[in-house]
């Protein structure tokens, strides 16, 4: 009798037709590496949430699946107690949380646990010296401060803090992969290639590193059609031409005409334009907190698309099938079309609002559904875990086995 890895392809690609649900397609690959080379690659899926099981003793991590309304429960004591810095193509980045706080940066595959360790946090432009043995001190950062000032900050608060987001141009199994990260207090970029010993940082249109304010500061990051783009507080969206210290920078979107506080998201519509997505948070105290404010949660989002004519942005009050995910994760969006039962014009979210982090106003891990048609938010439908009870913030991560 023949092994099941040796079922030919036509025979493959007839079952992989007669299943309906994304999660039995996931299985279906799931059982043996030779189906996963034949079968074609999964088009855009429903983003699940990744998130810590931080009292079970079965396992250390689950992954929810919302169209199944479903927690898989995963056992990756490897990862357990690190902080989540980003997801794309089915990997999640990774830093050490409180209990060592050490620079090491990995990339790891919830699905094949397949892990890959990039340069360490040490090897930041902005890292003027590190000594792991100052408590509380170890890293010498260089600041914005027109003249660049050093200033001292402790391992907890430069992991926690001062490494906002990480994205994924490919999956890095592939050697053309690049890796970008939003750092340090004025949200800078650096990038490396994951066999680099070091981040590298862009420069400027005068050969120096982006170390000015004006210039240097960036809320989202994704890549778009090969190409790095990278948002700004008030809406300036910058676009590079390649992925090398003096790349040609471009601006293909103007600021907003009001100022805004808001936190600003870039997403690819599934139609494959640009959406900007601005989060309010109100602030507020607790019974616990004598009046001050230590508290904070969404309260509605606005949303923008990028017209590409004439480089601004257009509010909108619909963006019709769309569903968008923004978090932590490199945002992204599917539409409810090829998902029965659920409603576009909604915006899933998860909690990353740093600059609240930065200060110690906690959010209660804020997480939930926007609907842009009566502008409500509702909890994550079949989620029974309390977010509340779950440090660290859940993520979404698109599930792949590449």
């Amino acid at each position: 009798m023949g092994q099941w890895s040796d079922l030919g392809e036509d025979l493959l690609k007839t079952f992989e037709e007669k299943l309906v649900l994304y999660v039995d397609k996931v299985r279906f690959r799931a059982v043996c590496i030779s189906w996963r080379i034949i079968l074609p690659k999964m088009v855009r899926q429903f983003p699940w949430l990744f998130h810590a099981l931080n009292n079970d003793r079965e396992a250390s991590h689950g992954l929810f699946n919302p169209v199944e309304k479903k927690v898989y429960l995963l056992d990756l004591p490897e990862d357990q107690g690190k902080l989540y810095k980003g997801s794309s193509n089915g990997w999640v980045a990774t830093v050490e949380d409180i209990s060592t706080c050490s620079p090491a940066i990995y990339l790891m595959n919830p699905l094949t646990r397949s892990g890959i360790k990039l340069p360490p946090r040490t090897k930041f432009p902005d890292v003027q010296s590190y000594d792991p043995d100052k408590l509380d001190n170890e890293y010498a950062l260089l600041v914005n401060c027109h003249g660049c000032k050093t200033l001292l900050h402790g391992a907890t608060i430069v992991n926690r803090n001062l490494m906002d987001k990480i994205v994924l141009s490919l999956t890095p199994s592939r050697d053309d992969c690049v890796v970008v990260s939003i750092y340090g207090s004025y949200g800078r970029l650096a990038y490396c290639k994951c066999n680099d010993e070091k981040w590298t940082s862009f420069c400027n249109e005068h050969g120096t590193h982006m170390y000015v304010e004006e210039r240097g500061t960036f809320m989202d990051i994704i890549f778009h059609k090969g190409k790095l783009h990278a948002l700004k507080p008030q809406g300036q969206l910058l676009v590079f031409e390649n992925m090398d210290p003096d790349s040609k920078v471009k601006q293909i979107a103007s600021q907003l005409p009001r100022r805004t506080r808001s936190y600003l998201y870039l997403v690819e519509s599934s139609d494959g334009g640009l959406i900007m997505v601005a989060r309010h948070v109100r602030e507020r105290p607790r019974d616990d907190c004598e009046g001050v404010f230590c508290f904070y949660k969404t309260s509605s989002f606005r949303v923008y698309k990028h017209d590409p004519i004439n480089l601004n942005w257009s509010k909108v009050k619909s963006i019709g099938d769309e569903i968008l995910f923004v978090g932590h994760n490199s945002s992204t969006s599917i539409s409810c079309r090829d998902f029965l039962g659920f409603k576009g014009n909604r915006i899933y979210f998860t909690d990353n609002v740093s600059d609240y982090h930065k200060r110690g106003i906690q959010g209660d891990s804020d997480i939930g559904v926007f609907s842009l048609d009566d502008r409500t938010i509702e909890s994550l439908p079949g989620l029974k875990c309390d977010p509340r009870l779950v440090w660290p913030p859940p993520i979404w991560v698109i599930p792949s086995f590449y």
